[in-house]
């Protein structure tokens, strides 16, 4: 379907346009829509005042050492969001020790070449289910692409990667006060959890 055509179909407020390829979803206020593939994300704005942008291509990669700058980068500001100082060298190392020794799997997510966002997951297993699951610790996007629909995207593109994988589920968590990201979670069929308690003991060096 020519985007055109979608445009026609797609009106001022938030609407989802279900198509046998991909889903087209459109938010109030904004100056075009969202085409979602499985792992690619394409943006088409509207034209205003006879000027045009062309579609943009967002991708998922799964991060190596090619990579290993801008994950820190975003690692760096994902914990200065979480109030600690910054320590881009610190976030290197950390990083770099993660995929040397696949001690993680981590993802980022580009916009036109550039890294906007980020995810780190660990794997787990669970005795009760005897399977494996993975520990969603962080996900992070720039503060300057919030509210365009990539933490969703992102999430879904991880949602997709470990079911194929076989994991049995993805677990996470986040701050109370955190309510944009409990909001997102929720919406994206995420239970928050209602039977068991967390401890944690921390063990001093």
């Amino acid at each position: 379907m020519e985007a055109g055509a979608l445009a026609g179909q797609i009106g001022g407020g938030r609407q989802e346009l279900q198509l046998s390829c991909c889903v087209v979803t459109k938010k109030p206020g904004s100056p075009g829509f969202f085409i979602w593939l499985s792992d690619q994300l394409f943006v088409y704005t509207f034209p205003s005042n006879k000027r045009r942008r062309d579609a943009a291509l967002v991708n998922v990669i799964q991060c190596n050492m090619e990579h290993a700058q801008s994950a820190a980068e975003l690692f760096d500001q994902y914990r200065m969001f979480y109030e600690q100082e910054s320590d881009l060298s610190g976030c290197y190392a950390f990083i770099k020790e993660n995929i040397e020794n696949a001690r993680s799997k981590i993802f980022l997510l580009y916009d036109d070449g550039a890294a906007v966002g980020f995810s780190q997951l660990y794997a787990s297993y669970c005795s009760i289910s005897m399977r494996s699951f993975y520990y969603l610790s962080d996900l992070y996007i720039d503060r300057s692409c919030r509210k365009k629909g990539y933490a969703r995207f992102l999430m879904n593109y991880l949602t997709e990667h470990f079911a194929k994988l076989g994991a049995h589920r993805l677990t996470l968590e986040t701050a109370t006060t955190n309510t944009a990201a409990q909001r997102l979670y929720e919406s994206l069929g995420y239970q928050r959890e209602k039977v068991f308690i967390t401890y944690h003991q921390m063990l001093e060096r």
